[in-house]
């Protein structure tokens, strides 16, 4: 399966390659997307909520559906896409954050963190031992 990038207003892009200005933008570094993507991860990137309160609610659907291994969340990301990487957790995937040059941690991930329900990674080496099958067992 190839990797995704979701961005939390709902819009799937396939590959990451399309992102566009957002990714460009300095959501998820260049290289950060790339190491995430030759991992068959899932990228969740901060965007506004959704005026009706339901965007949370699909992401957490569209998660559960396309993350086989890995939900990989950048450090910044507003509640919504926490919300749905503890969501992602409690299915049995693993969940990483990782922070990018332009992100800070914000509530929601030290939550995750405090609650043990992600990863912080920073190094590709740190995403391949969460990624590696033998290291999900326990999950």
């Amino acid at each position: 399966m190839r990797a995704r990038i979701l961005d939390l207003r709902d819009q799937l892009v396939i590959n990451g390659l399309d992102a566009g200005a957002e990714a460009e933008a300095g959501y998820v570094s260049r290289a950060a997307q790339m190491e995430i993507l030759e991992r068959d991860g899932l990228i969740l990137w901060e965007a506004p909520p959704s005026r009706d309160g339901a965007t949370s609610h699909r992401s957490a659907r569209l998660i559960a559906a396309l993350a086989p291994r890995l939900v990989l969340v950048e450090i910044g990301a507003r509640s919504a896409g926490m919300t749905a990487a503890a969501i992602a957790g409690g299915l049995s995937r693993a969940v990483a954050v990782t922070p990018t040059d332009q992100s800070r941690p914000g509530r929601g991930t030290r939550q995750l963190l405090a609650a043990d329900l992600a990863t912080l990674v920073q190094t590709p080496d740190e995403l391949d031992a969460l990624s590696d099958p033998h290291a999900l067992a326990h999950l």
